[in-house]
């Protein structure tokens, strides 16, 4: 019987090996991508199928991806069995983690704490001297503007820079 399927890639914001850490600029969208296996393989005499899967490229993202392998075969009744499997993709380059030292807001004017992380593509966990780091103040408000007889809205943002400097990840 023959296979086929599909693999869906979403951008994460966690790797389960870390955590309590989120990865990623929290502001960065990425819609999901849906896009067809071309799989050259069939079951055996047991119903079993083993081949290989090439991802498509990536987008760029500062976010680790996962990919959702949907495979399908179909009887000889021509029902289709689906079952998926979830994995997570090896990033191309190392990736900061950040987890809070608290649970919930931090009061106006408090001191916040975090703990981070410097991942290798590997996912293990590496040391590194000298990494920029910039702490910036976004603001945000609705800018209200008419258009064709209609009234609509939409949301301003900007970004300042409050402080900033390099850490030291070991």
């Amino acid at each position: 019987l023959a296979v086929e399927g599909e693999v869906i890639l979403k951008p994460t914001g966690t790797l389960a090996s870390f955590k309590g850490y989120k990865f990623g600029l929290a502001e960065e969208s990425i819609e999901p991508s849906r896009d067809s296996l071309d799989i050259d393989a069939t079951t055996d005499e047991d119903g079993k199928a083993t081949f290989d899967v090439s991802l498509p490229d990536l987008r760029q993202s500062t976010k680790p991806w996962s990919a959702t392998l949907v495979l399908r075969v179909a009887d000889t009744n021509g029902r289709a069995i689906e079952r998926t499997i979830d994995r997570p993709v090896l990033p191309t380059g190392e990736s900061i983690g950040i987890r809070p030292q608290v649970d919930g807001d931090v009061a106006e004017n408090a001191a916040a704490s975090f703990d981070t992380i410097l991942v290798a593509p590997d996912g293990t966990r590496m040391a590194k001297a000298g990494v920029p780091w910039k702490l910036e103040r976004i603001d945000a408000y609705y800018q209200w503007y008419r258009s064709n007889g209609t009234w609509n809205v939409e949301l301003i943002t900007t970004a300042a820079k409050v402080d900033g400097g390099t850490v030291d990840f070991s």
